[in-house]
C-alpha cells in the first residue's frame, strides 16, 4: 500500500511537474507592430448601413524582440471573416475587449501565431477580411451619464444613406490596427493612446478601392483620389502617401460642392454642403477665397471644408478635411479657420511640433492682423492651460517630451505654437515665413534641417534656443522682475534699470516692457534658465513700472512679472 501511495503521489504530482516546464506564451504586445501600408477594396451599402471590406496590410515589428502574436482590432460592429499569411488561412480567436478607442466601448480583436516568430525590424504581410454595420453609436459616453445631445454631437461616425462618416482611431475603428486597450474613466488614457498612435502612424500609407451606393465624390483627406460612375453606385481610389495625424477619414453623402480657391497648377479647397445650406456655403467660399494666407509652404494638397448634418455637431480637424455645421458666419473666427487650413494645405510635413505648430502660427498671426498683438497673445492663452498642467520638465521626460519625438497633442500643438511664435520674435516675421516657404519636407532629414535655415535666413545663432525647447523638453521658464530704478536726464529722458530672474530650467529671449506716462516702451532680453541680466531701457516719459514678459512666452506664473519704478534724482 505504501509502494500504491507512492506511485498515485508521484502520478499526481506528474502533471504538475509538467505544466511547469511547458512555456507560458509571451504577453501579447499590441504595440510591437507598426502597420506601414493597407491596401483595401471596400464596399458601403448605405441603405443597410454596411461595410465589407477585403485586402492586405503590412506590419513591421518595431520592438526589441521576437513577436509569436499579433492583434489585430476592428470595431465591435465587424467581424472577422478571414485572416491569411502568404495565401493560407491563419488560425485566430477572437474576443470582445473593451476599450474607448471606438465609439462602441469594444472592439473586435483577432490574435493570430504566425508559423515562425516574426524578427525584430522584419515585416509581415496579412490578408483580412471583415465585414458589419456602423451605425450611430454613443455607448462609451453614455456610461458616463453624459446627455445623449452632447453623446450624438461628438460621436456621430455612422453609415445611412444621407451621411455617411468614417474618422478612424479614436472614433470608430474601420480599418484594422492594434492599440493597448484604455477606458474614459482612466484620466487621459484614450487621448495619449490615439494621439501616440496617430504620431508613430503619420507616415504610413493606405490604398483604399471604394465601391459606394452614393454619388461621388466621397470626401476624404487623401493626397489623391480618381472617380468612376457606375451605373447607380461609383468606384472610386483613394491613395494617402501619409496618413497624418488624423489618419484615414471617409465622409459621403447628398453634398452640392463648390471651389472656394482654386491654385494654378494645383488641387482646389473644396465647400461641400447639404442644398438647403446653399447661401451660408457661398459667405464660406468668399471668406476663403478672400483670405489671404500668414503662412506657407511649398506643398499643395487637397483641401475641404465638409458640412455636418446638426447644428450641435462637433467640429472635426482631419488634417486637409474640416468637418463643421453651417452656420452664419462670424467672419474673424472663420479667418482664422481658414488661416490654419491653408497652412496644412502648403505646409506639410513630416514632424508634427513643424506641421500642427506652424498652422497653429498661422492662426495667431491671423488674430494679430485683425486685431493687434494682444489678441494674438490673448488666442494663445486659451490653450496655455493644459500645457501648464503636462510641461514639467522633469529630466526622465527631457528627451521622450521633447518636440523631435513627443506623441502628445499638447506639445506638438500649444507648446510647439509658442515656440514658433518665439521665433518670430527672435529672427523676425520675413525670416521665419521665409524658411517655412522654402522647407521641403523631402530634405528633412534631421531634426537640425529647420534650424539650420532659419540660421541661414536670419544670421543668427539658434542653437541655445533648440537646445532649450525642441530637442529637449526643460520646462517652462519662470521670471521675475525686482529693483527697477530710474533717474532722469537734463534732457528729460529716463534710464529705467530692472533685474530680470529666471528660475525655471529654459531660457527665453523674452519681452520687457516699461509703462511709461506717455504710453509703453519694450525691448527684448535674453534670459537664461537659472540665470540674472539687467534690462536697460531709455524712455521719453516718467516711467511707472516694469514688466517682463506679456504674455508671448508661456510661463506658469506671472503674478511676480510687474514692479513699480523707483525714481531717483538727476
Amino acid at each position: 500500500m505504501r509502494a500504491l501511495a507512492g506511485v498515485l503521489g508521484f502520478a499526481l504530482l506528474l502533471p504538475a511537474v509538467l505544466a511547469e516546464e511547458q512555456p507560458m506564451p509571451a504577453p501579447l504586445d499590441r504595440d510591437a507592430f507598426t502597420f506601414l501600408n493597407w491596401n483595401l477594396d471596400a464596399r458601403i451599402e448605405t441603405q443597410a448601413e454596411s461595410l465589407s471590406v477585403r485586402g492586405k496590410i503590412l506590419l513591421r515589428n518595431d520592438s526589441t524582440k521576437p513577436q509569436t502574436r499579433i492583434a489585430l482590432q476592428l470595431s465591435s460592429s465587424l467581424k472577422w471573416a478571414s485572416i491569411k499569411m502568404k495565401g493560407n488561412p491563419v488560425p485566430f480567436t477572437a474576443a470582445r475587449i473593451r476599450s474607448d478607442v471606438d465609439h462602441s466601448g469594444s472592439v473586435e480583436e483577432a490574435v493570430i501565431t504566425p508559423a515562425s516568430p516574426v524578427k525584430p525590424g522584419a515585416t509581415v504581410e496579412i490578408e483580412v477580411g471583415y465585414s458589419g454595420t456602423v451605425s450611430l453609436d454613443t455607448t462609451r459616453l453614455a456610461s458616463f451619464g453624459v446627455p445623449l445631445e452632447v453623446r450624438v454631437a461628438t460621436d456621430y461616425d455612422r453609415i445611412t444613406p444621407t451621411f455617411t462618416c468614417l474618422r478612424g482611431v479614436g472614433h470608430v475603428l474601420w480599418f484594422p490596427v492594434s492599440l493597448e486597450p484604455a477606458v474614459m474613466s482612466d484620466g487621459n488614457r484614450v487621448f495619449e493612446e490615439t494621439s501616440a498612435w496617430a504620431a508613430r502612424h503619420s507616415l504610413s500609407s493606405m490604398k483604399l478601392g471604394l465601391a459606394i451606393d452614393l454619388p461621388p465624390p466621397t470626401s476624404t483627406n487623401a493626397q489623391s483620389a480618381s472617380y468612376e460612375q457606375m451605373g447607380g453606385a461609383s468606384s472610386e481610389q483613394h491613395e494617402w502617401q501619409h496618413l497624418g495625424l488624423a489618419g484615414p477619414v471617409l465622409v459621403a453623402g447628398s453634398y452640392q460642392i463648390l471651389v472656394a480657391r482654386q491654385d494654378p497648377g494645383g488641387p482646389a479647397f473644396f465647400v461641400n454642403h447639404f442644398s438647403e445650406h446653399q447661401a451660408e456655403a457661398q459667405d464660406y467660399v468668399r471668406v476663403i477665397h478672400d483670405t489671404s494666407p500668414t503662412v506657407a509652404g511649398r506643398s499643395n494638397l487637397p483641401m475641404a471644408m465638409v458640412e455636418l448634418p446638426e447644428a450641435q455637431d462637433t467640429t472635426f480637424d482631419g488634417d486637409s478635411i474640416l468637418l463643421a455645421p453651417f452656420k452664419a458666419i462670424d467672419r474673424k473666427s472663420l479667418e482664422v479657420t481658414v488661416a490654419y487650413q491653408l497652412a496644412h494645405k502648403t505646409l506639410w510635413s513630416p514632424r508634427p511640433w513643424i506641421y500642427e505648430g506652424a498652422a497653429h502660427l498661422a492662426q495667431v498671426l491671423m488674430r494679430e492682423r485683425q486685431d493687434g498683438r494682444a489678441s494674438a497673445i490673448a488666442f494663445m492663452a486659451q490653450r496655455l492651460t493644459p500645457l501648464l498642467l503636462v510641461d514639467s520638465g522633469a529630466p526622465e521626460t527631457a528627451k521622450s517630451n521633447s518636440l523631435i519625438n513627443t506623441t502628445s497633442e499638447v506639445f506638438y500643438r500649444t507648446k510647439a505654437m509658442y515656440v514658433w511664435w518665439m521665433l518670430r520674435e527672435i529672427v523676425s516675421q520675413r525670416a521665419l515665413l521665409d524658411s517655412l516657404q522654402q522647407y521641403d519636407p523631402a530634405s528633412d532629414a534631421g531634426p537640425s534641417y529647420i534650424q539650420k535655415l532659419l540660421e541661414k535666413n536670419s544670421k543668427k545663432d539658434l542653437e541655445w534656443f533648440f537646445d532649450d525647447w525642441v530637442y529637449q523638453d526643460r520646462g517652462l521658464p519662470e521670471f521675475k522682475v525686482s529693483n527697477a530704478y530710474a533717474r532722469p536726464s537734463l534732457q528729460g529722458i529716463y534710464l529705467a534699470s530692472a533685474t530680470i530672474e529666471n528660475t525655471g530650467d529654459a531660457g527665453a529671449e523674452v519681452p520687457v516692457v516699461v509703462h511709461t506716462e506717455n504710453g509703453d516702451v519694450m525691448s527684448r532680453l535674453r534670459v537664461p534658465a537659472h540665470g540674472k541680466t539687467v534690462a536697460r531701457v531709455e524712455v521719453a516719459s516718467r516711467p511707472i513700472d516694469v514688466t517682463v514678459n506679456d504674455g508671448s512666452v508661456p510661463e506658469a506664473d506671472r503674478s511676480d512679472n510687474t514692479t513699480l519704478v523707483r525714481i531717483g534724482s538727476q
